[in-house]
């Protein structure tokens, strides 16, 4: 059975560091990348890579692999080819860690967490490095295909006549608030 090689940029609640009563190498849910990437056996994590040591300190442990505070210290390590780079860090850094991926490391895929970008002008330049280069670009969660994104959009459109009363709870919000630079 082939191995692919992950590597995950981003050490956060996403990437790897959910609380361990709820996502842990022991625990049923997977609501980490790090825990997929654990529970798929055709994928092998070999690092994590974050500047905030002691949140990378703490994932590298918690999930048992290596962890880098930044790609150039893990590209002197491992000369061994990456797969696939999972990105998980503040959208506001994905441009710039997706062109830094692309430049150092090669993989084949990249899966970008949302948002993707902070503009369209980023968002386009992304995609063209990426095809530059023949790597697969994806987007990870769209919530377009979310069976409960579809009955919300059905109640606002009115299929089930007027709403009297509703009340949602999305603990990190439907849309995300993009500062200016």
């Amino acid at each position: 059975m082939k191995k692919y090689n992950c590597i995950i940029i981003g050490a956060g609640l996403m990437g790897a560091l959910k609380p361990d009563n709820i996502d842990s190498p022991i625990t049923v849910n997977i609501l980490t990348h790090a825990h997929a990437i654990e529970y798929i056996k055709e994928l092998n994590l070999m690092a994590i890579i974050d500047p905030d040591y002691d949140k990378l300190k703490q994932a590298g442990n918690k999930w048992n692999t290596a962890y880098f505070a930044s790609i150039h210290y893990f590209k002197q390590i491992y000369f061994t080819p990456v797969d696939i780079v999972t990105i998980a860090t503040p959208p506001e850094t994905h441009f710039k860690v997706i062109k830094e991926a692309v430049e150092k490391i090669k993989p084949k895929i990249i899966i970008c967490e949302k948002p993707f970008c902070n503009s369209l002008e980023e968002a386009e330049q992304a995609i063209k490095l990426c095809e530059e280069n023949n790597i697969k670009l994806i987007v990870h969660y769209n919530r377009r295909y979310c069976n409960l994104f579809a009955v919300a959009n059905m109640i606002y459109n009115g299929d089930y006549g007027n709403v009297l009363s509703c009340i949602c709870t999305y603990t990190r919000g439907l849309k995300r608030k993009v500062e200016k630079r």
